[in-house]
């Protein structure tokens, strides 16, 4: 079980390391792209291993904290991966699926009584919604922006990227004088980019912005 365990933590930090490079890679380097799918194919797939890591060391070391944090990586993971891939030309058991993780772990977060759990609750529920729409929209066949998906994409691979800096941070940083501030920091300094980019790729004429895009 200890083997397990070491083996396990071992992949976990491995998998948090690619993400956060990958992941800081797309933050600022131009959007679009062979290099931009690339890198982000690698960054979904360390998202993968991080979030099924972390399942398998809190129930080896019970810790419902890590578990939750793990769901939240899943759920923006795998939600910003769908949405690049299908677009939104239809809503599909997949999708269902993964929101309800979603929803679900936003709940279990916000009961939490965690500051830090109830803030990242917020960033799912914020999300969700927005997922609900789109499909509600989707399969009532009603017209939807053509770029809303990215607009999507977007929220959701931020959120990932917010839950990795965050937990790099507090990993390797924490303590005095820094303390809760390493909680809140990627979240403060990086949710204003999802809106920045929203407005700047999504808020566009959807010719530009599709151009932009791939």
């Amino acid at each position: 079980m200890e083997t397990l365990h070491t083996l396990s933590l071992v992949l976990h930090i491995v998998s948090g390391f690619t993400a956060l490079l990958f992941g800081t890679t797309i933050l600022i380097r131009r959007k679009g792209g062979k290099s931009h799918r690339r890198s982000g194919s690698i960054f979904f797939i360390a998202l993968l291993v991080v979030a099924f890591s972390a399942f398998l060391l809190s129930m080896l070391n019970p810790n419902p904290f890590l578990f939750m944090i793990g769901a939240f990586t899943l759920y923006q993971g795998l939600s910003g991966y769908r949405a690049a891939k299908d677009r939104m030309q239809h809503v599909g058991p997949w999708d269902v699926l993964i929101t309800l993780l979603g929803a679900t772990n936003a709940v279990a977060m916000g009961l939490s009584g965690q500051v830090v759990l109830m803030v990242f609750a917020g960033i799912s529920a914020f999300l969700v919604v927005g997922d609900v729409r789109m499909f509600t929209l989707v399969i009532r066949s009603v017209q939807i922006p053509k770029m809303l998906w990215l607009q999507r994409h977007i929220g959701h691979m931020m959120g990932s990227y917010i839950a990795t800096v965050t937990a790099f941070l507090v990993v390797n940083f924490s303590g005095p004088p820094l303390g809760m501030l390493l909680w809140f920091a990627p979240t403060v300094v990086l949710v204003p980019l999802i809106f920045i980019w929203t407005r700047r790729y999504v808020a566009r004429p959807p010719t530009t912005a599709g151009q932009e895009a791939r």
